[in-house]
């Protein structure tokens, strides 16, 4: 895989295996970088294999992310408290990439502040120290899958950006944010996020509106 724009390098993963499990076996921490419909589907793929000790971080969680993933683990009985499989998500991506081609992927920005969650909640913690060596200091551990959940803004962008723009998705190739994010989709983003902070407030969970996210997010 070779990566191009902020980020210039070129890598090949040690291992490729046909099978979930035959990838996690042994493994401490298990990232998974999925869009959010597939999440009970690895987890019941990994299920059987998962041991004490090791965590699953969803990169990105979505909204509930973590909530459904356990849910999956646990009708197969698997522990999930203190000493079992722990279960973790940030509330966004770390970069902010697109592919041009198969085995390339263009690096357009790296966000600074990233909140991490897990079920049980002490495992953010540890998990935080780990994930900043290896990638750079960008995560926190937050209080709570609440925050994380209530902190994605992906639906509050990419939703209103397609539906509004479904024309142009339709004819073709656009370039989403610079053309598809018009002052009108915008103003329907707005009222979005709006709706998004209401109900966080109303669970008395802390989150910024989508502007300072930027802002915090990518500087």
């Amino acid at each position: 895989i070779t990566a191009e724009g902020m980020l210039s390098i070129h890598v090949g993963p040690p291992t490729i295996c046909d099978t979930l499990p035959s990838a996690i076996e042994g493994s401490d921490i298990i990232l998974v970088v999925t869009t959010a419909g597939a999440h009970g589907e690895v987890a019941r793929q990994c299920a059987r294999t998962l041991g004490p000790g090791q965590k699953i971080v969803l990169s990105p969680g979505g909204t509930g992310g973590v909530l459904e993933f356990a849910a999956a683990l646990s009708r197969y009985g698997l522990d999930l408290g203190l000493g079992g499989v722990a279960v973790c998500e940030a509330e966004a991506l770390v970069y902010a990439c697109n592919s041009p081609s198969p085995g390339r992927v263009r690096i357009l920005g790296k966000k600074q502040d990233v909140g991490v969650a897990s079920m049980p909640t002490c495992a953010a913690i540890d998990l935080v120290e780990v994930l900043n060596d290896a990638v750079g200091h960008c995560f926190r551990a937050v209080d709570s899958v609440l925050e994380t959940g209530l902190s994605n803004v992906n639906y509050i962008f990419h939703v209103p950006g397609m539906m509004l723009n479904a024309g142009w998705v339709e004819a073709g190739r656009f370039h989403f944010y610079s053309q598809g994010i018009s002052a009108s989709v915008a103003r329907a983003i707005e009222a979005l996020d709006a709706e998004r902070l209401a109900v966080a407030e109303a669970y008395g969970v802390k989150t910024v509106g989508l502007a300072d996210w930027l802002r915090v997010t990518y500087g």
